[in-house]
């Protein structure tokens, strides 16, 4: 399994809505296939390789059935998990509306993010995850398949801002040090190249350009960095933390024109206290 970003990202809900990357509104569709969401959003999705959840030809659940009912946000634009089909199961209703691995041990989803200090007009919406197989600097998020795998999201729909959280967790050994890992790496990441189809390769040698740069002011034991990928007008601010057998990830986004504020993303991890 291996993959970049972030989500991991890639993780990636923006996809035509970041046609804000144009300045754009968002247009009637209101789904979007994987594929199509990393070429929208390159460096906020996540690469494939075959035979992994996160292989190129696989297409979420959600996809293939069509956008789930979304409160009162019927114009979002959503990416999907890049799982195969099945892999992966919307659930709960209102404010519980999550996604979810469909054979997981439901050990993730208590632990996701559930009232973050968010503000006014921002809702729970159609989660654009969990992703799978992710690269952060060259470490591998997902060095086995998860035991278990959820993703909520919450959108400020009408200026394309998205916060999220996932949490991804192993069997055994296989998930400890994992945002240890990843801060040890970015002491020494700069940036990175993101291909058309997602592939994070050397600064310099992509198709797009994603600068990373530190994000202060997070509680320990989260890790903090900001990915701007001027090419496809995305800034994405982001936390991680290890959690007893996997990790936890929050990440806060929206288009360069309309940038999130990382004070948001800052705010909603010692708001919940994990």
């Amino acid at each position: 399994m291996r993959t970049r970003g972030h989500l991991m990202v890639t993780l990636l809900a923006l996809g035509t809505a970041l046609s804000a990357c144009g300045g754009e509104p968002v247009g009637g569709s209101t789904t979007q296939s994987a594929s199509e969401a990393d070429a929208a959003v390159p460096g906020a999705g996540t690469l494939r390789d075959e035979g992994a959840p996160g292989a190129a030809a696989a297409r979420s659940e959600q996809e293939r059935a069509g956008t789930a009912e979304e409160p009162a946000t019927t114009d979002i634009p959503v990416a999907g998990s890049n799982a195969p089909p099945g892999f992966v199961e919307l659930r709960g209703e209102g404010d519980a509306f999550h996604a979810a691995m469909t054979d997981g041990d439901g050990s993730a989803e208590p632990q996701l993010l559930t009232d973050p200090p968010l503000g006014d007009g921002w809702q729970v919406v159609e989660a654009d995850g969990p992703m799978f197989v992710q690269t952060v600097c060259g470490v591998q998020l997902d060095p086995v398949q998860p035991r278990d795998a959820a993703h909520r999201r919450w959108g400020l729909v009408e200026e394309f801002t998205y916060l999220t959280s996932e949490v991804h967790l192993f069997a055994g050994r296989a998930g400890e040090g994992i945002a240890e890992q990843v801060a040890d790496a970015l002491e020494g990441c700069d940036g990175f190249g993101v291909d058309e189809d997602g592939t994070e390769v050397a600064s310099g040698s992509g198709d797009y350009e994603v600068t990373v740069t530190p994000l202060e002011g997070l509680p320990e034991p989260w890790v903090g960095w900001t990915e701007t990928t001027e090419g496809a007008g995305l800034v994405r601010h982001n936390a991680l933390r290890d959690v007893d057998g996997g990790w936890h990830w929050v990440s806060a986004y929206g288009s360069l024109g309309a940038p999130a504020d990382p004070d948001l993303l800052v705010g909603a991890v010692r708001g919940e206290g994990r």
